[in-house]
């Protein structure tokens, strides 16, 4: 079945893609909240719903920043063509700024919060993906490779595990986006990836697990 990429509805043309990511990050929220974390819901949930607001006005707002030309000389631009990866990777900082701060503010476990997040994120991905190979928009193998991957990747990441193994599973799963993005230029909810951001990724998931590490044996050290 191959849907068309764009819709008429009344005088609005809505993206398919947008339908096929509101479709699945409901029930990527509804299977992370309703059936694995539901002691979190109460108090985790709105600040996550909340990030996953101000993440999109930035990311559709990120146009101005980054191309203010086009953005002022056709503001609906910045609605049916947001900025590029520079404008995806800005939210993501933005975000994460905002959980760091909603974390200190509500006493909420900054690291649960980032877990949560990533898992909301690769299983929405997931499901994204399995909508556009079943409407015929990502017919290419690549494609099973990086669902795979981010199914693997949620799998690791709802563990009940500390933060040096979740830095651990992070950073295989970016080494190995990165290594296969190398091949496939990666394509996630709308945008093209470069590889360069995977690798950092895992860079700073390697060095969150070591200090994490040493800090562990020092303490023990000391209490020894």
């Amino acid at each position: 079945m191959i849907m068309p990429h764009a819709l008429d509805i009344g005088p609005l043309l809505i993206q398919t893609e947008w339908i096929a990511a509101g479709a699945a990050l409901l029930p990527a929220y509804i299977i992370l909240f309703y059936v694995l974390f539901r002691e979190e819901k109460k108090h985790y949930s709105p600040v996550l719903s909340n990030g996953f607001i101000l993440f999109l006005l930035t990311y559709q707002g990120s146009t101005l920043l980054f191309h203010p030309s086009v953005a002022l000389t056709d503001p609906l631009a910045m609605l049916a063509f947001p900025a590029d990866w520079k404008g995806w990777l800005f939210s993501w900082v933005i975000l994460l700024v905002f959980l760091f701060y909603s974390a200190k503010k509500q006493s909420l476990s900054f690291q649960k919060l980032l877990r949560l997040s990533a898992a909301l994120y690769v299983l929405s991905f997931f499901l994204f993906g399995f909508l556009l190979r079943f409407t015929g928009f990502e017919p290419s193998t690549a494609f099973l490779f990086y669902m795979l991957l981010h199914v693997l990747g949620f799998w690791g990441m709802v563990l009940k595990i500390r933060l040096r193994a979740l830095c651990i599973v992070l950073f295989f799963f970016s080494l190995s986006a990165g290594i296969l993005n190398e091949l496939y230029t990666l394509r996630t909810f709308f945008v093209y990836l470069p590889a360069w951001p995977f690798y950092i990724t895992a860079a700073a998931c390697l060095t969150g697990a070591a200090v994490t590490f040493f800090t562990k044996e020092a303490d023990r050290s000391h209490g020894s």
